[in-house]
């Protein structure tokens, strides 16, 4: 599959592929709230305009279709003691760390399917500079269950760009049973004798 890809640079553009951008969430395998353009275009409404930020998201198309969205953003970025970088960023990340709010499962949506296409076509633009000055691109936190990781980092190889993929954490979880009282009886008797006090 050939995509037709477009990088939008104004938040009112954004703003309006939100349905298409629901639509494309909801064709993912990786459908995350913080993915989602009520999570994302809330979070540019605080943190955009902050540190020079300036969007840079990649929009790609089958024909008219909406099939891969990469909401990216550049900034400056400075490593100590004080180097500058021109940093292509993932949108509900970089916030100082005060203000951080943590997002979680961010990357690249790509409908099913088209995955690799998607990847190719996001790993294209800054290879040929579509998204403007970078020196460094920070896509993260991802979902490492995902493939779309591997793929990024395998088309980013390809074309040149050293790609490093990094656990840089994990998101516990546990199961829950159907019921509370489900939950309690798998517990201990002292766990339970403490959540039940």
């Amino acid at each position: 599959m050939s995509l037709q890809r477009s990088v939008v640079t104004e938040a009112a553009e954004l703003e309006a592929l939100r349905p298409e951008w629901d639509d494309l969430l909801a064709r993912t395998a990786t459908n995350e709230p913080m993915l989602s353009p009520l999570w994302l275009l809330a979070w540019w409404r605080v943190f955009g305009a902050l540190d020079g930020r300036r969007l840079a998201a990649l929009v790609c198309r089958d024909g008219d279709r909406l099939v891969g969205l990469a909401p990216l953003l550049e900034r400056g970025h400075r490593y100590p003691p004080g180097i500058p970088f021109r940093r292509l960023e993932v949108m509900g990340t970089g916030e100082d760390e005060a203000d951080e709010i943590c997002s979680e499962y961010v990357g690249v949506l790509a409908a099913r399917g088209a995955g690799a296409d998607v990847a190719e076509a996001v790993a294209a633009a800054p290879a040929e500079g579509a998204l403007g000055p970078w020196d460094e691109l920070s896509i993260s936190p991802m979902d490492g269950t995902s493939p779309m990781p591997a793929l990024l980092a395998s088309a980013l190889s390809r074309r040149g760009l050293a790609a490093e993929l990094e656990s840089i954490g994990s998101s516990p979880y546990i199961e829950l049973p159907r019921s509370f009282p489900a939950y309690l009886g798998a517990l201990s008797s002292s766990s339970r004798y403490l959540i039940t006090r």
